[in-house]
């Protein structure tokens, strides 16, 4: 399998120690489309670290996002999501499920730092394939998973267009399969 290309990906981390995740394209003959799946193959991080893969020179203020996602493997923190409107690795948006609490949430991370905007109880098989989508226009955010909308909210916070990516939490390893933005709606 070909490498993660360094010109597209960036690998990073919020409020971590340098010690990034390693993110590699894999095999997964359960992926729900044929296209590259995107995993976190070896994570050491732990605690409030966040680990990302945002794609360079994408720019999008109102964007429609969707990703999907399994579980690999966590102790600490398991699952994952998506991040748009990253002004860099301290500042963005996050939506992720976690099947450990059993929920979904959307986050604004400001100097790296996390607050919550709302929350949705998930009941998942976490060793199945789940899809996240986003949609952002505006101030307005919801979230939908597995084809459902279980988040809606207006929020100010990031108005400025900036790059998309992957996330997930501490020792959290996932897959993402089909990740793209499907439009960037006046950008």
């Amino acid at each position: 399998m070909p490498g993660l290309d360094q010109k597209v990906w960036l690998v990073d981390e919020t409020n971590g120690k340098g010690k990034f995740a390693k993110w590699e394209i894999i095999k997964d003959d359960s992926a729900p489309h044929y296209s590259p799946v995107i995993a976190i193959t070896r994570n050491k991080n732990s605690g409030q670290t966040y680990n990302l893969l945002m794609a360079k020179g994408t720019s999008f203020k109102n964007v429609e996002l969707e990703v999907n996602l399994k579980r690999i493997s966590g102790k600490e923190d398991q699952g994952g999501g998506i991040i748009w409107r990253a002004k860099d690795n301290n500042n963005y948006y996050v939506a992720r499920w976690n099947p450990l609490e059993e929920n979904l949430r959307l986050y604004v991370v400001l100097d790296g730092k996390r607050k919550q905007l709302a929350s949705a109880d998930v009941k998942a098989d976490p060793g199945a394939w789940h899809r996240i989508q986003i949609l952002h226009e505006g101030n307005e955010l919801a979230v939908e998973f597995d084809s459902r909308e279980l988040i809606s909210v207006k929020d100010d916070t990031l108005a400025q267009a900036g790059m998309v990516g992957l996330w997930t939490k501490a020792d959290a390893a996932t897959a993402f399969n089909d990740f793209y933005p499907q439009k960037g709606m006046g950008d």
